[in-house]
Order: C-alpha cells, then sequence, then structure tokens
C-alpha cells in the first residue's frame, strides 16, 4: 500500500543518518572545497574592509571634542557675541557714514566753482 512505500522511504531515509560512515560521505560529497575558500576569501575581505571602516569611524569619534563644538557652545559665542558685535559695528558704520556724508557735503561745497 501507499503507507507502506512511504514508511520504508522514511526508513531508508533516516538510515543514511543511522550509519555514520555513509553520513560522512553523503556531507563530504556535498561539500565543493573550491566553494568554501571562496567564500571564506569573501568573507575575510568584508571582515577586513569592516575593520578599515571601524578604524576610520573611532578616529573620527576620537576627534569630535577637538574638531566640533556643541550647540551651547555655538550658540553663546556666534549667534550671541558675534550678533552683539554685529549690532556694535553697525551702530558705528551708521556714524562713519554720517560723518562721512557732513564732510562729502563741505568739501564739495568749498570746492564748488
Amino acid at each position: 500500500t501507499n503507507e507502506d512505500a512511504e514508511s520504508r522511504t522514511a526508513s531508508r531515509s533516516s538510515d543514511i543518518f543511522q550509519d555514520e560512515d555513509r553520513a560522512n560521505t553523503l556531507l563530504k560529497s556535498l561539500i565543493n572545497q573550491k566553494g568554501l575558500n571562496s567564500a571564506w576569501q569573501r568573507i575575510a575581505g568584508r571582515v577586513q574592509s569592516l575593520g578599515q571602516g571601524l578604524e576610520l569611524v573611532q578616529e573620527v569619534v576620537g576627534r569630535f571634542h577637538q574638531d566640533y563644538v556643541t550647540r551651547v557652545d555655538y550658540n553663546s559665542t556666534v549667534e550671541t557675541k558675534h550678533a552683539g558685535q554685529l549690532k556694535k559695528h553697525n551702530v558705528l558704520l551708521e556714524g562713519l557714514n554720517g560723518v562721512t556724508s557732513k564732510l562729502s557735503s563741505i568739501v564739495f561745497e568749498e570746492h564748488t566753482p
């Protein structure tokens, strides 16, 4: 019957794993040495590439305190101090423009024929 055939097929399939020599032979026949070497070379290349990338990232992280400014420091230096200096310079420039305008009108009045 159909059930007997299935049970014989199942017992034959499990026999290969019960016989260690047959299992080893089967497994060895499934393994391709060149394929394994090729796969390991690809994996080793990827690991090496990841290692180099990790070193680069560690260098960048190590320089954070030197190369980058915190937002608080940026805000206090650039936006507060520099903004104040720019306002002062603007006031001084407006005063200088007023003085040069007066001077210019005096010079042109004296030298106009």
